[in-house]
Formats: structure tokens, C-alpha cells, sequence
């Protein structure tokens, strides 16, 4: 009886081991998080906001151009506050705000946008549409 019983527990304690051991396996395969302090990806909030506060001291207010600082430093493996002060990285963030002045100062279209009506030319129109078109356009209303 006492011999089935500590049979019973070894192989309890087998299956507890194979899996515990197998799951240490799938575990290895797995790429392990990046460590926040090196600039990589698992960043906590609270890691993030500091960051982006320090780019802010730094003269980076701009949303898209903390992504892209933040993106190098991740593929040089620095600090992101000293990604920002790199030659390389500083011209491209030159180069962005450069980009992003001209858009802005850059008008939209008035006309010919992709809601624009086509206009009809008079040749195909019919007498009508001509006349009330001629009305519409004689009376101010174009």
C-alpha cells in the first residue's frame, strides 16, 4: 500500500517536472524584453514620460520628432537624450522642421480639390441648363 502510494507521488512529480522543464524550453526560445534603460523597446509609461520630458527640455516638443528621436536611440543602442544631441539625428530633426514650416506655410487649394465639381461646358449643355446657368452667374450667385 505504502509502495503504491510513493509510486503515485514519483510519478506526480515526474509529469510537474517535464512540464516545469518544457516550459522552461518555450521560455528560452523566446527573444527577452529590451532593458528601458538602454533605449529599447519595453519602455514602462512612467519611462516614456520622463524621456519625452527630457526631450522637451531639450527643445523636441514635437510629437513626431520625439518618435524619431526615440527611434534612434533605440537603433544605436544610446540614451535618447544623447541620440538627440548626435550630428546626424539633429540634421534630420532639421530637416523635419523645415519639412513641416513649408507645409504649413504652404496654402490649401481654393478650387480643384477632390469634392470640386466638374463644370459643364456650354457646348453640352442643353438650352435650359444654359439659360439657368447664365442666370446663376449674370445674378452674382457663381
Amino acid at each position: 500500500m505504502q509502495i503504491r502510494k510513493d509510486a503515485k507521488a514519483f510519478q506526480d512529480q515526474k509529469r510537474r517536472a517535464e512540464k516545469a522543464e518544457a516550459r522552461v524550453r518555450e521560455l528560452e526560445g523566446k527573444p527577452k524584453p529590451a532593458d528601458p534603460e538602454k533605449g529599447g523597446e519595453a519602455l514602462s509609461n512612467l519611462t516614456k514620460r520622463v524621456v519625452r520630458a527630457e526631450l522637451a527640455g531639450l527643445g523636441i516638443k514635437d510629437q513626431a520628432e520625439q518618435d524619431f528621436v526615440i527611434a534612434a536611440a533605440t537603433r544605436l543602442g544610446i540614451e535618447p537624450s544623447a541620440a538627440a544631441t548626435d550630428e546626424i539625428v539633429a540634421a534630420k530633426l532639421e530637416k523635419m522642421r523645415e519639412a513641416k514650416a513649408t507645409k504649413e506655410a504652404t496654402p490649401p487649394p481654393n478650387k480643384g480639390g477632390r469634392n470640386a465639381k466638374p463644370q459643364k461646358n456650354a457646348w453640352d449643355m442643353t438650352d435650359e441648363e444654359f439659360q439657368r446657368e447664365r442666370s446663376r452667374v449674370m445674378s452674382g450667385r457663381a
